[in-house]
């Protein structure tokens, strides 16, 4: 089990395959096990980078609490220890974001990026649906019905979902896969990051060459937010000065789209990465 021993803790770390860099950032429940769909299809074409952030899966937990600069911190070191100089993002919701959110800041180690389920800012319907998934993860626990089943119908198709091979079957596995992945604390940390999460007056600074995909059934993060936020669309006009951009529509997709149509999506990342990597 490789493990980076970095800012005084150790991160469970995967490397596969190929070709150039890809970092994957993993979502605000999931850790490695995020990409398990679509990784398989991305290795055939890079060396991709999965891991478990600090308070996910195998990797250390923190006495001092969680949040986005401990995390960044800790990718920063992480890509150093694997030996990445230059990179391409890939973020699926919160990893989206946090990509979005670490690329702004470090624009020059940042080759491309691929958005999925993306926000720069949340507005009130969205940040709503994020304070109840935190409140029922305190009041109910990480592994319980209830926020996992709140998170199901916010991420997955109304179809796939009422399909035999999902269905309430699928809510209850993924309270104990929510249980195993992500402690409590670090959960409350990922909704609170989300809910106050702006990265809105950073874009028109970015110049990294983006792919931003989105769900046509996304309820979670849609492509066009309310006014006090940014969703995909709004952040793909927002990026005035990145000269090579392309926005995607995954139909029949929600906010998970790498469990839903991960041939897909994997698809449109290879594409746009010949674009810009050659």
């Amino acid at each position: 089990m490789p493990m980076a021993k970095i800012n005084g803790g150790e991160i469970y770390y995967k490397v596969e395959g190929s070709g150039p860099p890809l970092v994957q950032v993993p979502g605000a429940a999931t850790g490695i096990q995020g990409y398990m769909r679509i990784t398989p299809y991305l290795r055939e074409h890079f060396t991709v980078l999965d891991f478990d952030p600090r308070g996910y899966g195998d990797s250390s937990r923190s006495e001092s609490g969680y949040g986005f600069e401990l995390w960044s911190r800790d990718l920063a070191a992480l890509i150093d220890h694997v030996g990445f100089d230059k990179f391409m993002f890939h973020g699926a919701s919160m990893g989206s974001t946090f990509a979005l959110d670490f690329t702004a800041n470090n624009p020059d180690r940042v080759q491309a990026m691929v958005l999925s389920g993306c926000t720069a800012k949340n507005d009130i319907t969205s940040r709503a649906q994020f304070r109840a998934w935190k409140a029922l993860a305190q009041a109910y626990g990480i592994g319980s019905p209830e926020l996992s089943g709140l998170m199901a119908t916010h991420s997955l198709t109304r179809k796939l979902l009422d399909s035999p091979e999902m269905g309430e079957t699928f809510i209850a596995n993924l309270g104990k896969q929510l249980k195993k992945t992500v402690t409590l604390e670090a959960y409350v940390a990922a909704c609170d990051y989300l809910i106050n999460v702006d990265v809105t007056d950073r874009l028109a600074r970015i110049e990294t060459p983006t792919l931003i995909m989105v769900g046509d059934e996304d309820v979670l993060t849609p492509a066009v937010q309310g006014p006090t936020g940014a969703g995909a669309k709004q952040i793909f006009d927002a990026l005035t000065r990145v000269k090579l951009k392309e926005y995607v529509v995954l139909e029949g997709s929600a906010h998970s789209n790498m469990r839903d149509v991960p041939d897909v999506a994997a698809a449109a990342i290879i594409a746009f990465a010949k674009k810009v990597l050659g």
